[in-house]
């Protein structure tokens, strides 16, 4: 298996969006090798890390693998069907920013996604509690949007709701 770099901030632009992997394109062998190395990474850190975007390893491509704490869920082209109007706040780190411990952001308690699986058959998935939020945070990855993207806005959102209202 190949070392994996993680792509860090600032070095590295993670605001450009991923692109999806059309569905014959699943199962050809660069993307094969490419979601067992990213669950083998997921795997090795497990009891570090949430998740591993794509793009975090510099592929433009739509695939996530999110630990699901005894299961790794891959994700190929993910998109939401559902989230849920109940949020919490929870704290959250980020590979790609390494320089930074955690920042309280506010997530979906529950979440209902569309995705393709490694086999390229499209698949439900919901999560809810610390899993939602799992999965958030790489899906928010795949859109191009970063954890200081989400802290920046709340700040904003905090210190102008007078002036929104």
């Amino acid at each position: 298996m190949p070392l994996l770099e993680i792509k860090k901030w600032p070095g590295h632009d993670l605001r450009q969006p991923s692109l999806p992997i059309p569905p014959s394109v699943i199962g050809t062998g660069e993307v094969q090798d490419l979601i067992e190395d990213m669950k083998s990474y997921v795997d090795r850190n497990r009891y570090q890390i949430g998740g591993l975007a794509a793009n975090q390893l510099g592929f433009d491509y739509k695939i996530a693998v999110v630990n699901l704490d005894l299961d790794l869920q891959e994700m190929i082209n993910p998109r939401y069907v559902k989230l849920s109007e109940q949020k919490f706040w929870g704290f959250e780190a980020c590979l790609s920013f390494p320089r930074f411990f955690s920042f309280p952001v506010r997530r979906s308690r529950t979440i209902t996604l569309r995705a393709f699986n490694r086999f390229g058959k499209e698949i439900e998935l919901s999560f809810n509690g610390r899993r939602a939020i799992r999965v958030q945070h790489e899906m928010d990855h795949l859109n191009g949007i970063s954890i200081i993207d989400i802290r920046r806005r709340a700040r904003f959102l905090r210190e102008n709701q007078a002036a929104i209202i």
